[in-house]
């Protein structure tokens, strides 16, 4: 009899586990099929109309690790497929610059990414670089030179191939327990601390894709190539004037001194003029220059490197290094000049076409003999 009942307990614990069990298995299958269906939408909704939204939505389903790495390959084709922009032709004995761009920006947030790339021309592989870190993927704005320079007129067939691997990043957290270490009865619970993020091995990777673009550079006569044209109009001009209006002109200054090669040149140290711009209706690429009180000019100190090119739509901030000289107080440092340069533009085969037009902001020493500016709004107009 004793022995009736604990069998007939037994078996009610085996039917219960299995319950249990499949209960379990069900909700985990639903659940894998919900994240399964819900990758498989978003890549759908990207396909069917790419935009900066379903970019993002991409994103963070690969930051999560929510796809499979089936789904995840696809996604990331999508995402990191770039566009290789060109202009119609380019002049025989010139090196061609192509754009090698994204089209959306991609905001993983805790991935380490590899990247593979192959320059092919012709044929021919033309050079191979390899790089990795947690920002590789965000030079979404890039320049492919075509070097050395075509011989003949005619047509060049041009290839990017590029290898991506993805490892996902871990927020790594320790548990503790110190019942004697904090006011009662909260010390009985124990603490979360975070550490920081982990990442794989470096030879374990979550996601990987491979992607290539392809176009056709057309070499022609220098007469034949179409240049970087002007455009200006008063209602341009006022909505340019505008982009720039209100907006802050600081000026970062270092104090060591440089000594000048010319006499004609100032000594002291140099500045960097920080521009700011907001919506452009219009491309921009400006010839910068400093004007001294007396209506001398001097180029920028170019080889520190600024970017005084913008596309249509776009907002940044332009920076623009000068050699300063020591000023004093209450005098006049003379003014910055940024006029419109169609072979700045040129570097860039995104743009057609440029503002022509002249922004001049002054500058002069205050009280105590520090560089001061005024709003471009407020500046003189040329």
């Amino acid at each position: 009899m004793r022995g009736g009942w604990v069998w007939l307990w037994l078996r009610r614990v085996l039917v219960g586990v299995v319950c249990v069990v499949a209960a379990v298995g069900t909700g985990w299958v639903l659940y894998a099929g919900f994240r399964y269906w819900q990758v498989e939408r978003a890549i759908g909704q990207f396909d069917a109309g790419p935009s900066q939204g379903q970019a993002n939505v991409l994103a963070g389903l690969i930051d999560n690790g929510v796809p499979t790495a089936k789904q995840g390959e696809r996604a990331l084709e999508l995402l990191l497929t770039p566009e290789l922009i060109k202009r119609r032709a380019y002049a025989l004995g010139s090196c061609p610059v192509i754009g090698v761009e994204l089209p959306f920006a991609v905001p993983f947030r805790h991935v380490t990414i590899a990247r593979r790339e192959q320059f092919v021309r012709n044929g021919k592989l033309q050079r191979c670089t390899e790089g990795s870190g947690r920002n590789i993927d965000k030079d979404m704005r890039r320049r492919w030179i075509l070097d050395p320079a075509p011989e003949r007129i005619g047509a060049e067939f041009v290839e990017l191939r590029q290898r991506y691997r993805l490892r996902l990043d871990h927020l790594e957290a320790r548990w503790s327990w110190h019942p004697f270490s904090g006011p009662f009865p909260q010390s009985l619970l124990p603490t979360k601390r975070t550490r920081g993020w982990r990442s794989k091995p470096l030879k374990q990777w979550d996601y990987a894709c491979s992607v290539a673009a392809q176009t056709e550079v057309v070499i022609a006569e220098s007469s034949e190539v179409e240049t970087v044209a002007l455009k200006t109009n008063p209602g341009l001009d006022e909505a340019m004037w505008a982009a720039f209006d209100g907006t802050a002109a600081a000026f970062e200054r270092v104090p060591q001194p440089m000594r000048s090669a010319s006499a004609n040149h100032m000594s002291g140290g140099w500045l960097c003029l920080h521009l700011v711009y907001r919506d452009l209706p219009v491309a921009v690429a400006f010839e910068p220059l400093l004007r001294l009180p007396d209506g001398r000019e001097f180029p920028s100190m170019g080889h520190i490197g600024q970017r005084l090119v913008a596309r249509t739509g776009s907002s940044g901030q332009l920076t623009v290094p000068f050699m300063i000289m020591t000023g004093k107080p209450g005098s006049d440092a003379g003014a910055v000049v940024l006029r419109a340069d169609p072979n700045a533009a040129h570097g860039d085969p995104g743009i057609e076409a440029i503002w022509d037009g002249t922004l001049e902001i002054p500058i002069s020493y205050d009280s105590s003999g520090s560089l001061f500016t005024i709003s471009p709004g407020d500046a003189g107009r040329e």
